[in-house]
C-alpha cells in the first residue's frame, strides 16, 4: 500500500478508514470521527461529504485503498505455499504475510522471469519480486514455472518450497544455509570439470560422451540404501552433491548428477519424475540424433546378494515399450521415446533377433575363451532362453569345444521386454 499508516476496509453498510492513528467509521448516513487520544465525535450530516473527500484523495494517488469485500478478512495480501520434498511438491494455503514495496524495472527480452528464478536460486537466494512480469497474476503458473526451473538446472542444490503472494513477491526456503550451500555448489562445479576432463576424449560422439559419464557415475557411486534401513537419508543424497562428492545417493541423485555434467556438454537431457517398482523415481531422457532415450543410471547400478556393486547397462537409452513394464510417468508431460539406433546393445550389435542368434553366440563365447557375454535378446522369455540348458546344449553339440574346465553364472534378467542377458564364464586349466 501506499501512504504509511494508511488502511482501509468495507463491511456491509459500514467503511472505516484509518491514517496515522486518526481513524474514521462511516455508517447509516452518520460519520465517527476517533482521534489518537482516544476520544471521538459523532457527525451524520457530514458523514458524505468526508467519504467522497477521502474518496478524492485516493482518486487523486496520495493515498492506496484496499476494499475487502463482506466475509474477506482484513489480513494484508494473501499468500500462497510450494513446498518441494524430493521431486514431489504440494501447494497448500498459509498464514498472510506483510506486503513489502516492489519496485523493479520492467524486464527487456533477454530479462526473462524463468531466468530471474534461475538465478535467485543457484545463488541460494531468498527474495525476489516478480511484479513486473505477466506470469505473476497466476499462481499456478509461477509453481509450475519454479518447478520447471528446479528440475532443468540440478546446481539447484537444496531448494524445498516457495511462498509466492498475490502482490507479486517470492519467498524461498532451502534445507541448508547460504554458506553451505554455495560452498557444495563450488565443490560440484570442480568436482564436474575434473570428471569431464578425464571422461571426455575430443572427437567423441554424443553417444560416447553419454556412455563415458554414466560409467563413471555408476562405477564411483553407490545407492544410498539408508533410504530403506531407516526411511530418510540427508538432503546431499538428493541433489548432484551426492553422487558426485560423497560418492552415495538415492536415484534424484543419480539422475541430477547426470544430467548436471550432460548440461556442461550441451547434450540435451531431461530429468524424469515418475514411480519404479511402486516407489518414487527419477531417472534421466537424453537427446541423441534428434531422437529420445531414457536412460536410468540407477538401475544400471544394482547392488548384487552378495553386497558388490555392478556396472549394467540394460537401461541405457531404451524405450517407452521397454521400460514401461517396470516404470510409469506421465507420457503426455515428456517426448516420446521410440527409437533404438542409439540403443547401448542395437550400437554394439550385441543383439540376439532368435535363439539359433542366441545359441550361436554363446557357441563363439565359448570357443574364444571370452570372460563374459552380453546379449540383448529381441524376444526373450526366460523358458526359451534358459542360460544353463543353453550352454550344456552347446557343450553336449560340441565335445570338442571346451579345451578346459568350465563354470558360469549369470544375472537374472529383470525386465523381460528389455532382455538382457549377461553370462560370466569361468576359465580352468585345460
Amino acid at each position: 500500500m501506499k501512504g504509511q499508516g494508511f488502511s482501509g476496509r468495507y463491511l456491509p453498510a459500514v467503511m472505516e478508514l484509518t491514517y496515522n492513528g486518526f481513524k474514521i467509521n462511516v455508517g447509516d448516513n452518520k460519520m465517527l470521527f476517533t482521534f489518537p487520544d482516544g476520544t471521538s465525535k459523532s457527525n451524520g450530516k457530514q458523514a458524505v461529504t468526508v467519504v467522497v473527500a477521502w474518496l478524492v484523495i485516493i482518486a487523486l494517488g496520495y493515498y492506496s485503498v484496499t476494499l475487502i469485500l463482506p466475509g474477506e478478512s482484513n489480513n494484508p495480501t494473501p499468500s500462497q505455499v510450494e513446498t518441494q520434498t524430493n521431486l514431489t511438491y504440494q501447494q497448500q494455503s498459509n498464514q498472510a504475510i506483510s506486503a513489502l514495496p516492489i519496485e523493479e524495472p520492467e524486464p527487456d527480452s533477454t530479462d526473462t522471469l524463468y531466468n530471474r528464478i534461475r538465478d535467485t536460486l543457484v545463488n541460494v537466494e531468498t527474495d525476489l519480486s516478480i511484479a513486473s512480469f505477466p506470469e505473476h497474476e497466476s499462481s499456478e503458473e509461477v509453481f509450475a514455472l519454479v518447478r520447471r526451473v528446479v528440475m532443468e538446472n540440478p546446481e539447484i542444490l537444496y531448494y524445498e518450497g516457495c511462498t509466492y503472494r498475490s502482490d507479486g513477491y517470492l519467498q524461498f526456503n532451502y534445507k541448508y544455509d547460504r554458506e553451505t550451500s554455495l560452498d557444495h555448489l563450488q565443490q560440484v562445479r570442480r568436482k564436474a570439470e575434473q570428471i569431464i576432463n578425464a571422461v571426455i576424449i575430443p572427437g567423441m560422439s554424443d553417444f560416447e560422451k553419454i556412455l563415458g559419464l554414466h560409467d563413471y557415475i555408476v562405477e564411483n557411486a553407490s545407492y544410498d540404501t539408508a533410504i530403506h534401513l531407516v526411511g530418510e537419508v540427508p538432503p546431499e543424497s538428493h541433489s548432484a552433491y551426492g553422487v558426485l562428492i560423497r560418492g552415495t545417493g538415492v536415484c534424484e541423485s543419480y539422475a541430477k548428477a547426470l544430467k548436471l555434467l550432460l548440461n556442461r556438454l550441451n547434450i540435451e537431457s531431461i530429468l524424469v519424475s515418475g514411480i519404479a517398482d511402486g516407489e518414487a523415481h527419477a531417472w534421466n531422457m537424453v537427446k541423441i540424433g534428434g531422437d529420445y532415450y531414457h536412460l536410468d543410471a540407477t538401475w544400471n547400478d544394482p547392488v548384487m546378494k552378495d553386497g558388490t556393486d555392478v556396472l549394467r547397462h540394460d537401461y541405457f537409452n531404451i524405450t517407452d515399450a521397454e521400460i514401461s513394464a517396470t516404470h510409469t510417468w506421465d507420457r503426455h508431460a515428456y517426448p516420446a521415446c521410440t527409437a533404438t539406433t542409439y540403443n547401448y546393445h542395437h550400437y554394439h550389435g550385441w543383439i540376439a533377433h532368435s535363439y539359433a542368434d542366441f545359441y550361436a553366440a554363446i557357441k563363439e563365447a565359448i570357443l574364444n575363451r571370452e570372460a563374459s557375454l552380453e546379449l540383448k535378446i529381441l524376444d526373450y522369455n526366460s523358458v526359451t532362453y534358459d542360460v544353463s540348458t543353453t550352454v550344456n546344449k552347446v557343450l553336449k553339440d560340441n565335445p570338442g569345444l571346451l579345451g578346459g574346465s568350465l563354470s558360469w553364472s549369470h544375472i537374472p534378467v529383470k525386465n523381460e521386454k528389455i532382455g538382457v542377458v549377461q553370462i560370466n564364464f569361468k576359465w580352468g586349466q585345460a
